[in-house]
């Protein structure tokens, strides 16, 4: 059957309740005779089963028509074009807004709404609360009932791919660089919501190994009763469990001392790393590219693919999946001297911002020559000075400025959207219309997430001193979600929409 037909499809054809075809087959001799509806109708009725009929015919004409596709013509595009429609493309899932959920979100059901574990952290704090409270004080998260009760809608009524960590799991395994996160403390909250929902202190299927190096990998402890049981599903030798499915590096610039001094070589004021001490001036500018290092060391191993426990099929291999983005910390209070009093660096830092950029995509469009990489440059996501006047999303909002004094500045927040206008256009972004699968992961791509942060000003992580994080879980999930969605339309495999069959999920 062709790739396409997804599992949701197969399940509308090929398993079909007990009832409905009862009816099939009580029809079957009226439709050989009479080919029509109506004597079908009449011979149902006959037998006393007129208000079943009333209530299932429309699926049994459905069902007739789609048997003949799939008996003779272009029956595979005939299903393709019915089921595939319901997907959404790039371009239908960033038009949406943000819409109350249908189910309430309390304290009792967050996590699961959210599909978090137990150990997911809720981060919300109280829009007048200007410490920092333990993790455990009510304080840390007193307004994740307020922001967490949206979610984003197409507005097209499109179905969105959605995040599952057995399914992300699988996706991750099946190539040989799994699925990578690189950037700052904003993609540190989407890092965020993957560890809130697959590490779970009290089950330890999913392992966290953090380092000094701020290198965040999550591997499958073979150790497991459910560790073999995964690794069929994904059609995965269970070699491939020794190594990270996924991959979070902390790196503030994306190049490390030499490169970084070469792309800010001649502005004013400015003194070369190379040769500096490693921790003791900033502990975030590295003398070597640890992400590229370690990425090209996994892109180098193997990964064996058998028939997985669902069908007997192998599964192709999938792309190695990385992102990246940069933004708050070109300034100069981390790239200058301490004793550096300039005020305007704008134009040397975007010189700066652009150059990593050349040399990420540099980079990472060599290294895609040679292995199976699907890779995305991540947009910022909108800062909001003066956060604390907003109680509720804004859709119709398209800028970070702050409603009540639109002059107001904080920090290099109004810098955002110059860097992403930059990349974007190097990259010729373009949201794709198309719904169909698309395995074209040879360039690094564009992903905007600024039409899914811009219209939540009210879910800053703390509105007195913080409008640039936001709190979790809510508008970080989505992120998720739309990254997700888009890996899925990328996929070489069809199986991620599968529903979690064991109880343990």
């Amino acid at each position: 059957m062709n790739r396409y037909i997804r599992p949701h499809t197969r399940a509308i054809y090929w398993r079909t309740g007990a009832v409905f075809l009862t009816l099939l087959t009580l029809v079957h001799l009226s439709y050989v005779h009479h080919d029509s509806s109506a004597a079908a109708s009449e011979y149902i009725s006959q037998l006393g089963l007129k208000e079943s009929w009333n209530a299932w015919s429309p699926a049994v004409e459905s069902w007739r028509t789609g048997m003949e596709m799939l008996d003779g013509g272009d029956s595979d595009q005939m299903v393709l074009e019915g089921d595939e429609s319901e997907w959404c493309s790039e371009a239908e899932y960033l038009d949406g807004a943000w819409v109350t959920r249908e189910e309430e979100v309390t304290l009792d059901n967050i996590r699961r709404i959210y599909k978090f574990t137990p150990s997911g952290q809720l981060k919300c704090q109280a829009k007048n609360d200007r410490g920092n409270p333990s993790h455990d004080d009510p304080d840390f998260s007193a307004r994740i009932l307020e922001t967490a009760q949206y979610e984003w809608r197409p507005n097209s009524g499109c179905r969105k791919h959605e995040f599952d960590k057995w399914n992300f799991a699988k996706y991750c395994l099946r190539s040989r660089g799994g699925c990578s996160i690189v950037g700052d403390s904003l993609a540190d909250q989407i890092y965020s919501v993957i560890q809130s929902s697959v590490i779970d202190s009290k089950d330890n299927l999913f392992v966290l190994h953090p380092s000094i190096e701020r290198i965040y990998n999550i591997t499958i402890n073979k150790n497991h009763p459910m560790a073999q049981r995964l690794a069929q599903d994904a059609g995965v030798t269970p070699d491939r469990l020794d190594r990270p499915f996924f991959n979070y590096w902390r790196e503030h610039h994306l190049i490390h001392r030499e490169e970084l001094d070469a792309v800010l070589s001649g502005s004013p004021g400015y003194e070369p790393w190379t040769g500096g001490s490693s921790l003791a001036e900033n502990g975030w500018i590295w003398d070597r590219s640890w992400w590229f290092e370690r990425w090209n060391w996994l892109l180098d191993q193997v990964v064996e693919l058998g028939p997985r426990a669902s069908d007997g099929e192998v599964p192709k291999e999938e792309n190695s999946v990385i992102s990246f983005s940069t933004g708050p910390h070109w300034t100069t209070v981390e790239l200058w001297p301490k004793e550096w009093h300039r005020t305007d660096t704008t134009d040397d830092l975007l010189k700066g911002f652009k150059g990593a950029a050349d040399t990420v995509i540099k980079n990472v469009t060599a290294v895609s020559k040679e292995h199976k990489v699907l890779s995305w440059w991540r947009s910022a996501v909108a800062a909001h000075p003066e956060c604390q006047q907003y109680d509720e999303p804004e859709n119709n909002r398209t800028t970070h400025h702050s409603s009540r004094n639109p002059g107001a500045k904080a920090f290099n927040w109004n810098q955002f959207p110059v860097y992403d206008n930059y990349v974007a256009n190097k990259l010729a972004y373009e949201p794709s219309t198309s719904r169909q699968p698309q395995n074209d992961g040879s360039e690094m791509k564009f992903m905007n997430l600024w039409p899914l942060s811009v219209t939540r000003p009210d879910a800053h992580l703390k509105p007195t001193t913080d409008c640039m994080h936001y709190c979790s879980p809510g508008a970080p999930s989505e992120w998720l979600g739309f990254m997700w969605h888009s890996m899925v339309l990328h996929g070489e495999n069809d199986d991620y929409d599968e529903p979690r069959t064991d109880e343990f999920w």
